[in-house]
């Protein structure tokens, strides 16, 4: 490999520039010396040939995050609590290495004294176990960005280094990958040479796997004609071209969205994360602030334009962005993330900030990646206060993955109803050595153990067995487990079996009923439409609340429903979760089935799945149908309605539907609507005496300071905006008087329900 050639006078005065600004870390933007040096810095190493500059003369697959890690990089440079916590954590999971300096605070002593140390990283570690160093040349932290990408001959054999131009005058940085390279005897990749020069970071990339890519347009934008780095131009067809030969990027998979107004790095990691092949962990901001619309808009594009590997719609989860102490978010404030998050084998680092909003990031990070360790790792405090150079975990680290892995590719299934053929499993797996056998293990129960299902081969590396029909209602969970020919074991998800993926068996689809209603307190006349600024705000949970609340339910099998049902927009944006209940023609008090299930913004009630009508497994007959919400009065049909495998229509938003008893609904104009105010959750709005509905709010808020406000997904949200308030515009106290007389407060509204 051969040295960066740099033009003399150019290297004194950049490399003592860069020594000066190393002492304390340079930024992850560029420093403000750094804007002068940048093309000089390109025009040194225009003839640079470092590595193997020309295409890998095979098909590469690039590693995802998630996969088996070997190794898990960090230049010592700065941030060294964070540091030495990332450090702790990994090394329970992989080899660490870190970059070193040959002498002084950064040396190799002075960080095992460190590490060995109590001090602001935390308790001393207990040992230096599964940590390397690697004495090298190197200018800042930001390792995610100037670190290698990790490539595979063949899917599974050969590993190779992959090495972009880093967009900084950072040489040093720049050619990090070729010391790494020597140090695990890995050979490098370069695109650093024309006409195969590629800018590019990693920080702006995230990899499925199998072909599937995501970046920001800044890749676009720095090696086209407004690029300063690159030494030829490049269209868009060509940095696409690039990406599948250098990195198996399949054509049309290369997915880019627009780079975001607020977000001065422009690095997807900052607001998003893949968490598998089929699901995006992406921030949200509160509506219509900061850089909520852009990536509103990139969603949505996401949504229309692409699917993931298996050809369905790719999972959307969602994390809340957390704001500065203020409450303020960027451009006026630092940008927070809890999606700079590093995957290391069983455990996940993420970065957290003040525990008001790090209890909900952690929990979303534990409900979807069952049986990993999650972990928090504070970045805006003073002694470690990262996020402030627009930088958190996932910037200053890069993993190697195992250098021969054992790959398997798995559809995790979804809801099933029985068919008298059991639910098959099957999975793409790959090893160099062979694969020796195969087991789906399955179990209704995870206290109980789970039984293991031989995989049988089935061509094109596909395994397959069939989890036998189990009762309906049945949670059932499952994982695979593979065996290499040459002994090699690899289970996924690869935290089983603490971890794994799970679905419920649900019963045939029988009696379908589409309803229609509005809910008072989200119902805007002017649209016509209610406001979903609850799932807007991520509040509205995936677990149906009414369990949870004290509701009884009886036989429901739809308990929860999925990310991508809550990322959908428009009249069919999902508002809240209801129940709707079939009962007794002849007793209607008497409830035979519940259903908890999902209102859209256009009153549409629909299942689990956000599109398919409510349904429900009894006799075709005449039935009761009512609907119950936890802050509004429930509203039954008025007679019995005929139900059978044809969809039955119940539009309670129409006067001339009937229903039981008197003044059941509020009319709002020409439309009809279930009244709203029932924050006690008993089945009677009252304004005063005991059991009222106007107190909880005052507690919800804080009784001594009423003027206060909380956030949350609450009973006493009234209104269904996300904020309890009991005094000023937007309160959920007021509805409560006037649905009961403004003049005659002591009035009662009971709940026409028998």
């Amino acid at each position: 490999m051969k040295l960066l050639r740099l033009i003399a006078a150019f290297a004194v005065a950049l490399l003592s520039s860069i020594s000066t600004f190393a002492q304390r870390g340079l930024p992850h933007g560029l420093a403000s010396h750094e804007a002068d040096l940048i093309r000089a810095y390109r025009d040194s190493r225009a003839s640079d040939d470092r590595g193997v500059t020309t295409p890998p003369p095979f098909a590469p697959r690039t590693m995802a995050e998630w996969e088996e890690v070997q190794t898990l990089c960090v230049s010592w440079i700065s941030f060294p609590s964070i540091l030495k916590q990332i450090v702790r954590y990994a090394k329970e999971e992989c080899q660490v290495l870190i970059l070193c300096s040959s002498s002084g605070s950064n040396s190799q002593a002075s960080i095992s004294s460190y590490l060995l140390a109590s001090n602001a990283g935390g308790p001393a570690l207990a040992n230096l176990n599964n940590i390397s160093f690697l004495v090298t040349p190197y200018n800042s932290i930001w390792m995610r960005d100037y670190g290698a990408e990790c490539i595979y001959q063949n899917e599974v054999d050969s590993l190779y280094l992959l090495d972009w131009i880093y967009n900084r005058p950072r040489p040093n940085d720049d050619v990090s990958p070729d010391a790494i390279g020597t140090f695990k005897n890995k050979a490098v990749y370069s695109t650093t040479n024309a006409p195969n020069d590629l800018v590019h970071t990693g920080g702006n990339f995230m990899a499925d796997g199998f072909g599937t890519a995501f970046s920001s347009n800044l890749v676009i934008d720095e090696n086209g004609p407004s690029g300063v780095y690159n030494q030829t131009d490049k269209t868009p067809a060509q940095v696409d071209a690039m990406m599948n030969t250098w990195m198996g990027i399949n054509p049309g998979r290369y997915i880019r969205m627009a780079t975001l107004p607020y977000d001065g790095i422009h690095h997807i990691d900052m607001h998003m994360k893949l968490l598998d092949e089929e699901t995006l962990l992406i921030g949200q901001f509160p509506a219509g602030t900061s850089d909520g619309p852009q990536i509103e808009a990139n969603i949505a594009a996401i949504q229309q334009n692409y699917t993931s590997v298996y050809g369905t719609p790719y999972r959307i989860v969602r994390v809340p962005m957390p704001p500065s102490t203020g409450g303020a978010y960027a451009p006026s404030a630092d940008y927070r993330t809890y999606t700079n998050s590093i995957f290391i084998n069983r455990t996940i680092l993420v970065p957290t900030y003040r525990p008001q909003y790090d209890t909900t990031a952690l929990r979303i990070y534990r409900e979807q990646l069952p049986g990993y360790r999650v972990i928090g790792i504070d970045c805006d405090e003073s002694n470690g206060n990262i996020i402030s150079q627009s930088g958190a975990l996932h910037c200053i680290t890069k993993a190697i993955g195992a250098s021969k892995p054992l790959l398997m590719r798995h559809q995790r299934l979804s809801d099933r109803t029985n068919t008298g053929s059991g639910y098959s499993v099957s999975a793409y797996l790959r090893h160099q050595s062979g694969i020796a056998n195969a087991q789906v293990y399955w179990t209704t129960d995870t206290l109980q153990g789970y039984a293991a299902l031989a995989m049988l081969p089935t061509g094109g590396n596909i395994w397959s067995a069939t989890i036998p029909d189990q009762a309906v209602g049945s949670m059932i969970y499952y994982y695979i487990g593979a065996v290499a020919n040459n002994g090699k074991v690899q289970m996924r998800p690869i935290t089983a079996p603490t971890g794994w993926w799970r679905f419920r068996v649900l019963a045939g689809p029988q009696l379908p009923v589409n309803m229609k209603l509005f809910l008072e307190g989200a119902y805007d006349s002017g649209t016509g439409l209610m406001r979903d600024d609850l799932r807007t705000q991520g509040l509205v949970p995936l677990t149906e609340p009414y369990t949870a609340a004290g509701f009884t339910l009886v036989n429901n099998t739809t308990p929860g429903t999925s990310a991508p049902v809550m990322a959908i927009t428009g009249g069919n944006a999902i508002v809240d979760w209801v129940v709707v209940e079939v009962r007794s023609a002849t007793t209607p008090g008497t409830v035979l089935r519940s259903r908890t299930a999902l209102v859209q913004r256009d009153g549409d009630v629909v299942s689990i799945d956000g599109v398919s009508p409510v349904q429900f497994d009894l006799p075709a007959s005449s039935y009761h149908i009512a609907v119950r919400h936890r802050n509004h009065l429930g509203v039954m049909t008025g007679a019995a309605v005929a139900l059978s495998n044809v969809p039955t229509s119940i539009d309670l938003t129409s006067p001339a539907f009937g229903t039981y008893g008197s003044d059941a609904r509020k009319a709002i104009g020409a439309v009809r609507a279930l009244w709203a105010g029932n924050a006690f959750a008993d089945g009677t709005l009252k304004y005063t005496g005991g059991g009222n509905d106007r107190d909880p709010i005052l507690l919800a808020v804080g009784s001594i300071a009423p003027n206060n406000s909380i956030a949350g997904y609450r009973t006493e949200d009234v209104n269904l905006d996300g904020i309890v308030k009991y005094t000023g515009n937007g309160n959920d106290r007021d509805p409560i008087l006037v649905n009961l007389g403004s003049t005659t407060p002591n009035n009662s509204r009971p709940e026409q329900l028998p």
